[in-house]
């Protein structure tokens, strides 16, 4: 939205493409217009793209099938998303949050290696994710994953990649829509609704949207000890309020101004654990599976004002307040009695410029943002916890795209960021405290070629950064705690896209290669290491390299196919002093292939069907863990449109997910799995008018 002036000055409309990297989401490639990637900040074509980025258009996002945004992501190459949880997906093999569910997602202060931008505004992680991860797409415009380093223009826990979100804008005219949506995932409901509604004509409009699911977790939980609270125990709820007020002023032709104003809810249990040896997804729950209540409420205004034609300033603020928390009735039950809070303040205020001189394009930007957050808790038979942390975080960055020919161009950027976190955290009688100054500039070079108008080329050198932590290992409290140091990412990458007749074709390639240094890891400090819970420390080094393929073709009759493939090898290749055991190992949650197919039939009568296979390569679950087999899943769907004349239309589908009922396994501990769902079946109406 606070692009578009920008935007009109390149005569490059937002449309629908084919989801490059995404493989289809369930659907084959759909050309329209040329794809603006919001992530490069700066107005820029996907096909100028620097980094190796998937977009998922809104059409694919906001599927029925796709029940969060881990299902929309499942298809990207080299990307994993764990269908066993809400956490945030892996991207190249580097594991995205900052820990397990307790651990160091709460000593370190909640910090992920996978930035999640929601509308412009950073979503923080709690302990587990779940509430971006959970996160409904309706009315989803447009979703980026950017694999590798985007630590220049991401900004702080972008080391691996990032995901942004962009949700539908207010429109200077009425429309509105709802759906309704069951599955039978144990009588799982839904329901969706949107408003639009010019509030002066041409000037002012309003945009509300509300989100509901009401259902269950597909597991059983059998222990007569929490058969009071099973019920509760169960639920797997998700809530999502919005409202988007845009102005253009009539007076003032040059500004933009909007306001989002959103509520998110998510209450279940984190992960889908069972019993090892379980057919019937069904626990005995004596590994206490971790059910949280979250909320997080987000308050943002942005200003956006066109200095000239080419030159553009930009500005926003954001709140974001997120609450943690056990229920009562079911941390009695448990033991675990916890509650997290965590306030941002961020404020950010950028300058784009597009064709002045020999600059194709460029952004300059500077940042603050300040973070606190609160635990209080307790684990019965150890004793309570608390912690108390702030981070005060700094940052100038620019990015530059000049061109040295009419094929050639140089892509220079880099970013100085400047962190100061204090953290005092206490289990019982025993504290640890943090005090930590981090002041890092990262640099970013790379080349384009457009070796002819349908074939670009290029390579990219970019480093990732996140700064280190404190952590407490709650498995086995006689261990204490241990700070562990930053960790840099430094990422070599090669890249070719191409499309023919007439975009109906299309392939892309990215070759990859990245050293970690001092990668922060469960279990590198020697306590615990197989668990993926335990202390962490540094692994001096972990090198990987991969390939992802992508590509479409639109046969013209209705019928489309896309496909992907993402290979990955990694390895610890120092493990250092303390635990020199895994020298040699893969890195943990590193798939080594992940690859998908797509075939969608688009009648010109309103009728679809789709179907997509979706296979992930074997890893391991922890450092030294068990070592996860590969699975492949298929789903399948159908759907019908009634248009009654332009404005209005209603449309219902039925979907199955996992057709053939796959065990997914995506872990194990302690004589339990982690699961992924089974077959589900599901049926939708959306109405839109």
């Amino acid at each position: 939205m606070a692009h578009d002036r920008v935007h009109a000055a390149l005569s490059v409309s937002i449309g629908a493409l084919m989801a490059t990297g995404a493989l289809a989401q369930d659907n084959g490639p759909i050309i329209l217009d040329e794809v603006i990637v919001e992530g490069e900040r700066s107005g820029r074509p996907l096909d100028e793209t620097p980094a190796s980025i998937a977009v998922v258009t809104g059409d694919e996002a906001d599927r029925p099938s796709n029940t969060n945004l881990v299902d929309a992501l499942s298809t990207i190459p080299n990307v994993y998303a764990d269908p066993s949880n809400f956490r945030l997906p892996t991207i190249r093999g580097i594991e995205p949050t900052a820990g397990a569910v307790g651990g160091g997602a709460i000593t370190a202060g909640a910090q992920a290696r996978v930035n999640v931008v929601v509308d412009g505004v950073t979503r923080p992680q709690l302990t587990s994710g779940a509430v971006t991860s959970a996160f409904g797409l309706w009315d989803t415009e447009q979703i980026e994953v950017a694999r590798g380093p985007q630590s220049t223009l991401g900004g702080r826990n972008s080391l691996a990649g990032n995901v942004r979100i962009q949700t539908a804008d207010p429109v200077y005219f009425f429309e509105a829509a709802a759906r309704g949506v069951a599955f039978d995932q144990d009588g799982t409901f839904g329901g969706a609704g949107m408003l639009n509604v010019p509030l002066v004509a041409d000037q002012v409009a309003l945009r509300l949207t509300a989100e509901v699911t009401d259902g269950e977790s597909f597991i059983d939980y059998t222990n007569p000890a929490i058969s009071n609270i099973s019920e509760d125990y169960e639920t797997n709820d998700f809530e999502r309020y919005r409202s988007k007020i845009l102005i253009t002023p009539a007076a003032i032709p040059e500004l933009e101004l909007s306001f989002l104003a959103e509520v998110n809810k998510t209450q279940g249990p984190v992960d889908s654990i069972v019993d090892t040896g379980t057919f019937e997804n069904s626990s005995d729950g004596s590994d206490l599976v971790v059910f949280f209540d979250n909320r997080q409420t987000v308050l943002s205004p942005e200003l956006s004002y066109a200095l000239s034609d080419s030159v553009e300033l930009e500005a926003r603020y954001a709140y974001v307040d997120n609450e943690n928390e056990v229920p009562e009735g079911i941390s009695e039950v448990t033991g675990f009695p916890f509650k997290q809070s965590l306030v941002t303040h961020s404020t950010e205020v950028l300058i784009r410029a597009v064709d002045v001189g020999f600059l194709n394009r460029g952004v300059v930007g500077v940042t603050f943002d300040n973070s606190d957050d609160d635990i209080d808790g307790a684990f019965t038979g150890f004793g309570a916890f608390s912690a108390d942390g702030e981070i005060e975080n700094y940052g100038i960055y620019a990015e530059m795209d000049f061109a040295l020919s009419d094929q050639l161009a140089l892509i220079v950027g880099g970013r100085l960021e400047i962190q100061t976190e204090s953290r005092l955290f206490q289990f019982g009688t025993a504290s640890g405290e943090l005090d930590n100054n981090e002041t890092v500039f990262i640099p970013k070079l790379g080349l384009r070629y457009d070796l002819t108008e349908n074939v670009t080329l290029g390579y990219q050198y970019s480093e990732g950064f996140r700064a280190g932590g404190l952590d407490f290992d709650f498995l086995d409290p006689a261990n204490g705690f241990a700070e562990f140091e930053s960790e840099t990412l430094r990422q070599h990458e090669v890249y070719a896209r191409t499309s023919f007749l007439e975009e109906r074709l299309t392939f892309n390639a990215s070759a990859f290669f990245y050293q970690l240094d001092d990668a922060q890891t469960p279990g590198a400090s020697g306590a615990g290491a197989g668990d993926g819970f335990s202390l962490r420390g540094n692994i001096p080094e972990v090198r990987g390299f991969g390939l992802e393929l992508d590509g479409g073709f639109d046969f013209g009759n209705g019928f489309s196919i896309a496909a992907g493939l993402g290979l990955l090898d990694t390895e610890i290749e120092d493990a250092g002093p303390v635990v020199p055991q895994f020298e040699g190992d893969e890195a943990p949650l590193a798939p080594n292939v992940t690859a998908s197919l797509g075939i969608q039939y688009v009648s010109d009568n309103g009728f679809n069907a789709f179907a997509t296979v979706k296979h992930v390569g074997s890893f391991t679950d922890s450092l030294g863990g068990a070592e996860v087999p590969s699975f492949t899943t298929v789903d399948l769907g159908v759907g019908y449109e009634f248009e009654f004349d332009d404005n209005r239309s209603f449309r219902i589908d039925a979907f199955v997910n996992n057709v053939a009922d796959e065990r997914v396994v995506t872990g194990s501990f302690s004589g339990q799995e982690l699961v992924g769902r089974p077959r589900t079946f599901g049926i939708s109406g959306t109405i839109r008018f």
